[in-house]
């Protein structure tokens, strides 16, 4: 058991808006036409809609929009009851049978007769004080000096310092979800989707992110909502990787950076721009190999988290999935998963 105590906090809530395809038939349907009588009124409707249609895509795949809890667990149990409205929101002509899939990108006809790769995205919402995260990392340099001194090599320093650092804040928040949370989640994504969701879009490399007034949204992952199973892994999983970066001043120690320093990667990552996504921005194939090398040191290192002892279980499942070398099938009703 993880017994660091942490005499203040920040509050962090967790946010999500994951995206489906929903099918007439064998046939990719509009999530505008699906949704019928609920948007009478106009495409206003559909943003503000908890179960509506991303307007990034011309309003053609399917957008949950969760409310933010503080914790996965609540927010999972959210989007499992939408879940479960889905079959009576989303409507296909009649005499057709409706479905959802989730493959991580896919070349559609768009309903204006053009033809475009779309990602069908699982962004994770962050939120936080920033004020006070800014100021109690301030606090946290200076008494992080002496562990600092003592760290034996330069790169060292410079590791822990870019951990520390202000300016950045938000950049190397979504480099460390991308090292610890999203290395794992590659090794489920399947392939070749991942990879042209990758290279054909603006989305999923490791450090993904737009900044927000409430915090960050981090984009890097494609849609999670196969199954209750991925879903609570990666909220989980996210939301153990950011608390312990945010809470960072509060924990810092020696145990703690003797944990990080184990990861070259991840030190390259926040300190001089190269990543593990570096090998499949534009691969000829995809090779999980040297994924599955890194993730055996994060599988380690995340073990030591702070809040990793609440959501083990969510974790261990998801981690679990991993080392079976499961990949979910991006072309199969998640409905009944539900």
């Amino acid at each position: 058991m993880n017994c660091r105590a942490i005499t203040k906090m920040l509050t962090i809530t967790i946010g999500s808006d994951p995206e489906m395809f929903v099918l007439c038939g064998l046939e990719p349907y509009p999530a505008e036409k699906a949704l019928g009588d609920t948007v009478a009124l106009g495409r206003e409707e559909l943003l503000k809609l908890p179960l509506g249609a991303d307007p990034t895509a011309k309003f053609f795949f399917a957008e949950l929009r969760p409310v933010p809890a503080k914790d996965p667990i609540t927010h999972l149990r959210t989007i499992r009851d939408m879940m479960h409205r889905v079959p009576y929101t989303y409507k296909c002509p009649k005499g057709k049978k409706l479905s959802a899939i989730v493959p991580p990108a896919m070349e559609v006809t768009l309903p204006d007769g053009k033809k475009r790769v779309l990602s069908v995205g699982g962004h994770i919402h962050f939120g936080y004080d920033r004020a006070k995260a800014i100021k109690d990392r301030k606090e946290a340099k200076e008494k992080a000096k002496p562990i600092i001194d003592e760290i034996g090599t330069h790169e060292g320093k410079e590791f822990i310092e870019a951990l520390l650092d202000t300016k950045k804040l938000r950049g190397n928040m979504a480099r460390f979800l991308g090292y610890f949370a999203g290395v794992p989640y590659y090794l489920i994504e399947p392939q070749p989707e991942g990879r042209l969701r990758r290279e054909r879009t603006k989305y999923g490399r490791m450090s993904n992110y737009r900044e927000q007034e409430y915090g960050i949204e981090w984009r890097m992952c494609s849609s999670w909502l196969f199954s209750p199973e991925i879903a609570g892994g990666i909220l989980s999983l996210s939301y153990v990787v950011a608390f312990e970066y945010l809470q960072m001043p509060y924990i810092i120690n020696y145990t703690q950076i003797r944990n990080l320093l184990r990861s070259r990667s991840l030190f390259m990552s926040l300190t001089k721009g190269i990543s593990p996504e570096e090998a499949i921005k534009k691969p000829v194939t995809y090779d999980p190999a040297p994924y599955r090398m890194e993730y055996g040191v994060i599988k380690h290192i995340v073990r030591n988290f702070y809040l990793y002892p609440r959501y083990r279980r969510e974790i261990t499942r998801f981690f679990g999935l991993i080392d079976e070398y499961y990949t979910y099938s991006p072309y199969v009703n998640i409905i009944p998963n539900w």
